[in-house]
C-alpha cells in the first residue's frame, strides 16, 4: 500500500478528486474508481474476513446458514462495494444476518445495504439511530463542514505521511456519506432487538451477544463466536485496553461487571479480538480492558 500511495498517477488523482470542492454529479465515478482501488480485505481464515477502507470496516463470517456480517460502516455506497467483495471472496451471496455493535452512524449508516436480511441490535440502538438522524439538514451541513475541514487539513499536511493517509481515508468516507445523503440514503433500523443476551445459531457457527451497558453509547454489545475463538467488541476499547468512554452520569458500572464475568468465563475460547473499526487486538489487550473497567468501578463508586 505504501508503494501505491507514492505512485505518481495516484497522487495526481487524489489532488484532482479530493482537494477540490465536492461536485456529486461530476466526481461520483472518479470517487468510486479511486475508492475501489483503496479498499482492503484481510482474511483471518478462509471463512472470516474484514473488509475496510481506513477505519471504516465490516467483518463477515461464512457459516452453514449464510454469511453473517458485523457492522455496516458509515456509507451505504461504500458498504455496497464491501458486500460485493464479500460475495466474491466467499463465492456465495446468501447473507443471513447483520449485527450492529451499537447505534453510531459509522456502524449503522450502511444498514440499508442489508435490508433484505435480519438486522440485529440492542433495543437502545433504535433510539440512538433515531436521535442521530432526527435533523437531516443539520447532518448534511455537518458533513459539508467536515469535508471542507479535510480539504484544508490535507493542503497543510505532508503528502504521503501517515497523517495525510488517515485524512484521505476519512475524507473519502465522508464524501461517500454526503453523496449517499444527497441521493438514496434510507435510515434502516434493526429488525430484531434484544435487552440482555441473545444467542444466534447459524449451523456450524454461534454468535453469543451480550449488552455491555451504557458506556461508549447506550447500545454497546459484545459478540462471542466460540467456534472461531473470536470476540467482537465494537468501539469499547483499543490497544492496551484503552477505554473509549469517560466518566458520565447514568453509566452502568454494575452491568460492566456482569459482562466482565461473562467474558472472563469464556477466555479459553477467545484468541482474536476484532474492534468495530477492523483493528485486530490481542488477548492481552482484552485482559487490560477488563482490568481497566474493574479499576474504573473501584475508583468511581459514587
Amino acid at each position: 500500500m505504501a508503494n501505491f500511495l507514492r505512485n505518481q498517477w495516484y497522487f495526481i488523482l487524489l489532488v484532482n478528486v479530493f482537494l477540490a470542492p465536492v461536485n456529486l454529479s461530476g466526481q461520483a465515478d472518479s470517487l468510486d474508481t479511486l475508492t475501489s482501488s483503496l479498499i482492503e480485505t484481510k482474511a483471518l481464515s478462509n471463512r472470516v474476513i474484514i473488509v475496510k477502507l481506513g477505519a471504516n470496516a465490516i467483518t463477515a463470517i461464512s457459516t452453514q446458514k449464510g454469511i453473517v456480517v458485523v457492522d455496516a460502516g458509515m456509507s451505504n455506497s461504500l458498504t455496497e462495494m464491501f458486500r460485493k467483495i464479500i460475495e466474491k471472496e466467499f463465492n456465495r451471496d446468501d447473507f443471513a444476518c447483520l449485527i450492529n455493535t451499537h447505534s453510531h452512524p459509522d456502524h449503522t449508516g450502511g444498514n440499508q445495504v442489508f435490508s433484505d436480511i435480519k438486522i440485529v441490535g440492542h433495543e437502545n440502538c433504535m433510539k440512538g439511530m433515531a436521535e442521530n438522524w432526527k435533523e437531516p439538514e443539520k447532518v448534511k451541513e455537518r458533513l459539508q463542514q467536515v469535508i471542507s475541514q479535510f480539504n484544508h487539513d490535507l493542503q497543510t499536511c505532508e503528502s504521503g505521511s501517515d497523517d495525510w493517509r488517515e485524512l484521505t481515508w476519512r475524507k473519502i468516507m465522508f464524501q461517500h456519506t454526503l453523496q449517499d445523503f444527497m441521493t438514496d440514503r434510507v435510515v434502516t433500523f434493526p429488525t430484531f432487538t434484544f435487552t440482555d443476551t441473545l444467542n444466534l445459531h447459524f449451523g456450524d457457527v454461534t454468535c453469543h451477544l451480550i449488552y455491555f451497558g451504557k458506556s461508549h453509547s447506550e447500545s454497546d454489545i459484545v459478540i462471542h463466536i466460540p467456534e472461531k475463538k473470536i470476540l467482537m467488541t465494537g468501539d469499547l476499547f483499543s490497544a492496551w485496553g484503552k477505554l473509549h468512554f469517560d466518566n458520565q452520569s447514568g453509566i452502568d458500572k454494575a452491568r460492566w461487571m456482569v459482562v466482565k464475568q461473562w467474558v472472563s468465563a469464556r477466555m479459553d475460547a477467545i484468541e482474536t479480538i476484532i474492534t468495530g473499526h477492523g483493528q485486530i487486538l490481542s488477548k492481552q489487550d482484552l485482559e487490560l480492558f477488563l482490568l481497566k473497567i474493574e479499576n474504573y468501578q473501584s475508583e468511581n463508586q459514587n
